[in-house]
């Protein structure tokens, strides 16, 4: 059955929006303030989109991107009542530095519309957002999916497809990519990002922003209260440090905390016992053998946690110059997530760990009678409950217990992130310049009941730390006289991480663990080059294009230890360096002031990766495990699309629509694989070719403005769909399995099956 806030290993293998065929529609009603046309910046309480806008008129300073800048008063628009609609654009964002071109399709979230929703973090974005899927293995290990494309490694080491940003920042680490929202607005980009300094966005980017000082006294606190005794306080105040407004600040911070709900039978014992909670007896086991231990709590899954940010900008006199220090860190302490285990023993609901969930049994147990009754043999009686207990609970969690348990471990997750970057918009004659550096660094530490039983199958206790140090530098400029915009820059990252993993393993009847502890250190080196233009060569034509040369290289040095001897293998080294150009092409036509039509060609890219997890047997005998890393190549993505943007009746009806093609080289497919003598593995693999296509609509409407009483106005009603299609073009997965004393090759053939 799917766990409780975190999906199985196995379950981690599903994906959802690229698995089915089908369609996802969310509303949003808001009932405060105007919202203006896609391209603009949204009421404060909502969410919008932004694709296929023309440029609004007027000057366009580079240093002030992402900036909420209001247009001309002559470019308002007046209401039946004479009230002044302004209309304001939205460039990018401004503390990331990346701009929103009228060719990509973004969800925007601003920080108010992201506290009425109460999110904690960007995990939460995805329930209404179409075609963005996050999955969650704990608080600090996502996979991230835009329009089916992702990656589902959940490793400490894991590259997936979609970039993450923060102030400007790529953030490398998957244990920093959810971070904590507050005081923070949020853009997600759909589609592979061929140019630009979006490393590794072959599927698209998440930019994360924080509210900058703006040199003017305010402050805001919010507080929420619920079931539980959850309190989550969040709040920010900022001030000028100076008369002048030189200097100004903004220190922000969330502290959120909940008990726990969900039920472990196995709690308040006072003495380690056999046969408790569904726990296995085994009278002639070991002494040192895994009981259900004393004192564990009877009640888990709890939520602490805390992040604080202090911006410190400084304007000089005199000077269109404009400096921000950001300083930031963030903790959690909470229980490791734990779900619900369903058996699929050939005849009974029980697991490999020999445990048995009291109420899928009992679904089990009624079947197994209901189809003696009906005339089926014993054997096939079971094996017919079995499937149909399977279907039934994994269709509605509900039939059992889903918040009461058995556990016989109960995790901590510890997370310390600590970070700064400095960001400078420096005017050098015709020119800007943006410099940003940056450095992250966090420290982690997982205790996971996987087994998800009182019986001991796989539990592991893992450790990392990492750290890294970012640069980017970007030009732009207009030519006088020519409606040519150009930008020019690149980016460098490295990264240094190190991380132990100890597996305890118990698949034998006697209830004898075995450990297993494997440390590896990757070392991580990344920079780009690119350069983009822009030309309206005609007042309702924009040409739109750019190039990157990308370059990657990684070395990764692995090291197991297995038994209680301790016998170290290994260690094991590679190293390898990837290079790929990229880039894209699009072509904007304005047919009216308030309908667009675009068309856009990209080239995507994904640098390759080691298998950290890959562990091989060396001896029949001693079944001795030895580290072997494995390398996957880069995935490559050819995309195509076109899509149309307008808005009618003044603003207060909406719809964009887009078409969008895939075609991906050597994607990257994260793979469950059973190996002789060894545990099994999760593994990335190359597909050879995979194709991914389909359609999004974005429909708003303010049905009401100006058509009823005021205080009807703002409200407003947003639907979303998407259809999604996915399939693997040519896959075939070879493995080589042991047959006796032989060693056979077998072939696994995947064409034709869904992402």
């Amino acid at each position: 059955m799917p766990p409780i806030n975190a999906p199985t290993p196995i379950a981690l293998l599903r994906r959802i929006s690229s698995q089915a065929l089908g369609a996802a529609l969310a509303f949003a009603l808001v009932t405060s303030g105007v919202r203006p046309a896609f391209g603009q910046v949204d009421d404060p309480a909502a969410q919008h989109d932004i694709a296929a806008d023309p440029e609004p008129e007027g000057e366009y300073d580079p240093g002030e991107i992402g900036e909420q800048e209001s247009a001309d008063d002559d470019d308002s628009e007046a209401s039946a009542d004479g009230e002044v609609i302004e209309e304001i654009r939205v460039y990018g964002t401004e503390s990331t530095g990346l701009e929103t071109k009228e060719t990509v399709s973004v969800t925007t979230f601003d920080s108010s519309a992201l506290a009425e929703m109460g999110a904690q973090d960007i995990s939460d974005l995805a329930k209404i957002t179409p075609n963005l899927e996050i999955n969650l293995v704990s608080a600090s290990t996502p996979t991230f999916f835009i329009r089916g494309v992702g990656l589902n490694d959940f490793a400490a080491n894991a590259t997936g497809a979609v970039a993450i940003y923060q102030d400007g920042i790529p953030i490398n680490a998957p244990a920093l990519q959810l971070g904590q929202l507050f005081d923070s607005s949020v853009q997600v980009m759909r589609g592979p990002q061929g140019t630009g300094n979006q490393r590794n966005a072959s599927a698209g980017l998440i930019a994360i922003q924080s509210t900058l000082p703006s040199g003017e006294f305010e402050s805001t606190l919010r507080m929420d209260l619920g079931k539980f005794d959850l309190f989550d306080l969040e709040g920010a105040i900022a001030t000028p440090m100076l008369e002048s407004e030189v200097l100004s600040t903004r220190v922000s911070f969330r502290y959120t905390t909940r008990d726990p709900f969900y039920l472990n039978r196995c709690g308040g014992l006072t003495e380690p016992t056999q046969g408790v909670c569904g726990s296995r007896v085994l009278p002639n086991a070991p002494e040192d053998s895994p009981w259900v231990p004393a004192g564990l709590p009877v009640h888990v899954n709890d939520n602490n946690r805390w992040g604080v940010r202090g911006l410190f900008r400084f304007q000089p006199e005199g000077s269109d110059m404009d400096w921000l220090l950001n300083l930031h860190g963030s903790q959690i302490d909470q229980n490791t997530p734990l779900g619900q285990v369903i058996g699929t023993h050939v005849s009974t609901a029980q697991t490999r760990s020999r445990y048995i969930d009291p109420a899928i049994d009992e679904i089990y147990d009624e079947l197994v009678q209901k189809f003696r009754d009906e005339g089926m043999p014993g054997q096939f009686a079971r094996l017919a409950a079995r499937d149909e207990t399977l279907r039934l609970v994994t269709d509605d969690i509900g039939l059992t217990e889903p918040f009461e348990h058995d556990y016989n471990l109960i995790g901590q997750e510890e997370l310390g992130s600590y970070g700064g970057s400095v960001r400078g918009d420096v005017p050098i004659r015709d020119i800007h310049l943006t410099t940003i550096t940056g450095a992250e660094s966090y420290d982690r530490r997982r205790v996971t009941d996987f087994d998800f039983s009182p019986n001991t199958a796989l539990h592991t206790d893992a450790k990392d730390r990492a750290w890294q140090l970012t640069q980017s530098l970007e030009f732009d400029s207009e030519l006088t006289g020519t409606p040519l915009k150009w930008t020019t820059g690149g980016y460098f990252l490295m990264e240094r991480l190190d991380s132990e993993m100890l597996f305890t393993l118990d698949f034998s009847d006697r209830a004898v663990t075995t450990d297993v502890f494997q440390d590896y250190a990757q070392g991580q080196y990344s920079f780009g080059i690119y350069g983009n233009t822009k030309w309206e060569f005609h007042e309702a034509f924009t040409l739109s294009g750019g190039i990157r040369f990308n370059y990657d290289k990684k070395n990764i040095e692995m090291s197991v230890t297995r038994g209680a001897g301790f016998t170290e293998t290994g260690p094991a080294f590679a190293s390898q360096a990837w290079t790929a150009p990229t880039g894209e092409i699009s072509l904007t036509y304005r047919a009216t002031d308030s309908l667009s039509i675009y068309s856009k060609y990209s080239r995507g890219w994904k640098p390759g990766v080691f298998n950290a997890t890959i562990l091989t047997n060396t001896s029949q005998g001693e079944k001795t495990l030895a580290p072997n890393i494995e390398e996957t190549d880069p995935e490559s993505v050819d995309s195509l699309e076109a899509g149309a943007s307008g808005s009618w009746l003044d603003n207060t009806l909406e719809l964009r629509a887009a078409f969008f093609y895939y075609k991906y080289n050597d994607y990257q497919v994260f793979l469950l694989k059973n190996r002789f003598g060894s545990p099994p593995q999760f593994e990335i693999v190359n597909a050879n070719e995979a194709q991914i296509y389909g359609v999004e609509a974005d429909l708003y409407s303010q049905p009401l403005y100006g058509r009823g009483p005021e205080v009807l106005d703002g409200l407003s009603l947003e639907a979303r769909f998407s259809w999604l299609e996915s399939e693997f073009l040519d896959f075939i997965d070879r493995r080589t399995v042991i047959i006796g004393n032989q060693a056979v090759s077998r072939v696994f053939d995947f064409s034709g099956n869904r992402l």
